[in-house]
């Protein structure tokens, strides 16, 4: 089997590392799809995990440090959300150096009037005044107590061009859901980057995926991977080798379970919260949702999360709610703000055009029911103990 850091898709007997064209294939073949996340090194890791012998903080400090003896050069591409403020957090409370931070946003737009910054709506459609209430903060305190961190800030939004819609951008992307936001977020990185690549020099791009997932059937809990998150990190213009999850990651397992171990403590002791666990094996049934329950329940989920995960994180700095799919949305909720204003018409039109082309190669049994999107897909189930 190929290595790939974010996981490995087979069809039959034929490896991907492209969701797209897995599913392309697979419609061809009229085949399924799997995912496997590294599952043989985690199912190894986890036989012998023995419990309350690691400290969270300790195995972040071991993580940051890996990374720095690996690489001539250190990239976090930092949102300011809980999972790459830790990684931050790390690096400085630990004194080991990180050379940069990257931040891609619609800079373009952010001082149009397009929308009204507030910290009262939490929800994933306010997730735009992130940039003035935490993103902003953030690289102004850098600049005055850490100015050997460089600060590389680029607009995605230059990517907004007719032109840059075309098959081979489209199979060479690797996105989990087809939203216009999506691709152009996701296109392009660090020019730092490239020309550190250009010299010879060894650059790591880390991304901060993700917290861990908890199942649970009859009364056995499990944490697993999802391809989602791994799917929303940048590949174009790096080599594979580049990047680099800092929580779920091969090669120090012992740090994702150790999360889920302290998150199944914290159920176990809780049990009034685990109603909370996001207990769906599948996402095939979203039909039969109620969307604004589940809604409630990922967020309370992911505040328990945060809590537990990340011990330092302030809980008063403003974070929008996660987006969460619905077979109604055609957009990602956090752009709603960006996709409905007029002149995206004509960038909606074309990104339509050319994607709808691939939505119909892809059979309905590889799809979210009544969405054009394809399946999330799961890795082996990890047991972790019983309730």
């Amino acid at each position: 089997m190929i290595s790939y850091k974010t996981g490995i898709y087979t069809v039959k007997k034929e490896c991907f590392s492209n969701k797209l064209l897995a599913f392309l294939k697979a419609s061809e073949l009229k085949s399924d799809v799997t995912w496997n996340f590294h599952d043989e090194i985690f199912s190894q890791a986890l036989g012998k995990f023995k419990p309350d012998t690691y400290n969270l903080d300790h195995l972040y400090k071991l993580r940051a440090l890996q990374l720095r003896d690996s690489y001539d050069y250190l990239i976090l591409h930092y949102s300011g959300g809980s999972d790459s403020w830790n990684i931050l957090n790390t690096f400085l409370k630990n004194n080991i150096k990180l050379d940069q931070i990257f931040i891609k946003w619609p800079l373009q737009l952010m001082d149009k009037g397009l929308y009204q910054p507030n910290t009262s709506d939490k929800t994933a459609i306010n997730f735009v005044s992130e940039w003035d209430f935490v993103i902003k903060k953030d690289i102004q305190w850098l600049k005055t107590y850490h100015p050997e961190i460089k600060i590389e800030v680029i607009d995605w939004l230059d990517n907004l061009n007719i032109k840059f819609f075309n098959d081979d951008l489209i199979q060479s992307m690797n996105l989990h859901r087809f939203y216009l936001s999506n691709l152009l977020r996701f296109f392009g990185g660090s020019k730092q980057q490239e020309l550190l690549l250009e010299k010879g020099k060894k650059v790591a791009s880390i991304f901060g995926v993700d917290k861990p997932l908890l199942v649970e059937k009859h009364n056995k809990v499990f944490f697993k991977f999802s391809d989602t998150p791994t799917l929303s990190i940048d590949k174009i213009g790096y080599d594979n080798e580049s990047l680099e999850l800092f929580y779920w990651t091969p090669d120090l397992p012992i740090l994702a379970i150790q999360q889920a171990y302290e998150l199944f403590k914290f159920y176990k002791l809780n049990p009034h919260e685990r109603i909370k666990i996001k207990a769906f094996s599948t996402i095939s049934n979203i039909e039969k949702w109620d969307i604004k329950d589940y809604a409630r329940k990922y967020e309370d989920e992911y505040q328990i999360s945060k809590a537990v995960l990340y011990p330092d994180w302030d809980i008063s700095r403003f974070q929008a709610e996660k987006p969460i799919p619905g077979p109604d949305l055609s957009m990602s909720q956090k752009d709603i703000w960006l996709e409905t204003q007029t002149f995206m018409k004509p960038f909606r039109e074309s990104w339509s055009h050319i994607i709808n082309s691939y939505h119909s190669q892809i059979n309905n049994n590889l799809k979210l029911l009544n969405t054009s999107h394809m399946k999330f897909l799961d890795s082996k189930w990890h047991y972790l103990g019983d309730f």
